[in-house]
């Protein structure tokens, strides 16, 4: 089943899809909502996958059912990189994961690399929850790590509106009956009985792997909203050039609750430019965004720094824990450098 899912992105690397909103789904012992402007696919019983594209850039999330758990969330990772990630694509490396923690304290590992997908760059994210005597894994493909900045946000608020069903590993096995009497042997000419099927392989065994812990983040700050208002950036990392001068996202909000998007990011070598518009609200530390195009989105505000660099913002997908593993996996961060330290 998984290998339709390879399709679908293979199909992807050179064209198009239509894209709508979609109403909550339930696979297996997971519940959620895909992203809005997503097409779905959910001809597989195997897994639910959400593709949204346009030209130079695409995005597919898939969610698969549950997968029978070890108790070992880090072992569990690996078996699921390998069934999930290495059998559709060529991975550069096995990612050491990060822990984080989901709404309603269950564990989540994520970790990513860039492959190689029919020959074609690639870069992927794996999400492993953990549902007790099962786990769940959500893996996220774009072209490259730029564009997942285009469809981090979307990612989060699927993961942070996800609910697993846990259920409770089954007690060990009772040990297996002695072997039966050997039969006796056939009369002269009679057909031998046939052979009795092989019996199920048994489920992995369940052993309890205590996973570290994931501390607290410090209380967030009191942040007023005025001190929001301007232009910020969100950079990717990847180092500017003579396209631009930050690849990222750039965010214009003004004191009329209205803002203005860019994005800037590479496809391998075509560079993707976007915008949206919409208005925002903020209270108690929340930021709304209506966008025009990019939907809702809510980000809660995790941290503040201002110096003699500049002044950033930090924020957490609302709803997530604030947690040290959290801000690693799902945080974003804007920044808005003093007068003649950086432009955009």
């Amino acid at each position: 089943m998984r290998f339709r899912f390879l399709s679908s992105i293979a199909a992807l690397l050179c064209a198009a899809t239509a894209a709508h909103a979609a109403p909550a789904r339930t696979l297996d012992v997971t519940k959620f909502s895909p992203p809005d402007g997503f097409e779905i696919d959910d001809k597989s019983t195997d897994h639910v996958a959400m593709t949204n594209t346009a030209p130079g850039r695409y995005g597919v999330i898939a969610v698969f059912a549950g997968r029978p758990a070890t108790g070992d969330l880090q072992a569990d990772f690996k078996t699921q990189w390998h069934d999930a990630v290495e059998h559709m694509m060529q991975p550069d490396e096995l990612p050491t994961p990060t822990r984080g923690t989901m709404p309603g304290g269950a564990a989540v590992l994520a970790g990513s690399a860039t492959a190689k997908m029919d020959g074609k760059p690639v870069y992927t994210r794996l999400f492993v929850i953990d549902g007790g005597a099962k786990v769940v894994a959500i893996v996220v493909v774009t072209p490259g790590s730029d564009i997942y900045d285009r469809y981090e946000d979307d990612v989060n608020k699927l993961i942070a509106g996800a609910t697993v069903t846990r259920s409770e590993p089954q007690p060990p096995a009772p040990p297996p009956p002695p072997p039966a009497p050997k039969p006796a042997k056939p009369a002269p000419g009679a057909k031998p009985a046939p052979a009795a099927p092989p019996p199920p392989p048994p489920p992995p065994p369940y052993k309890l792997v205590p996973l570290p812990e994931d501390p607290a983040l410090p209380a967030a700050p009191t942040v007023d909203a005025k001190k929001l208002v301007g232009e910020w950036q969100h950079s990717t990392g990847r180092a500017a050039d003579k396209d631009s001068v930050i690849y990222g996202d750039l965010w214009t909000l003004n004191n009329k609750k209205r803002f203005e998007y860019r994005f800037i990011g590479r496809n391998d070598t075509q560079l993707v430019r976007e915008d949206d518009g919409g208005g925002y609200a903020y209270k108690d530390g929340r930021l709304l965004l209506l966008g025009n195009k990019r939907g809702t989105s809510v980000l809660r505000v995790s941290a503040w720094k201002d110096d003699k660099s500049g002044t950033s913002v930090t924020f957490l997908p609302d709803g997530m824990p604030a947690t040290e593993g959290n801000a690693a996996i799902f945080s974003q961060t804007w920044e808005r450098p003093k007068k003649g330290r950086g432009k955009h």
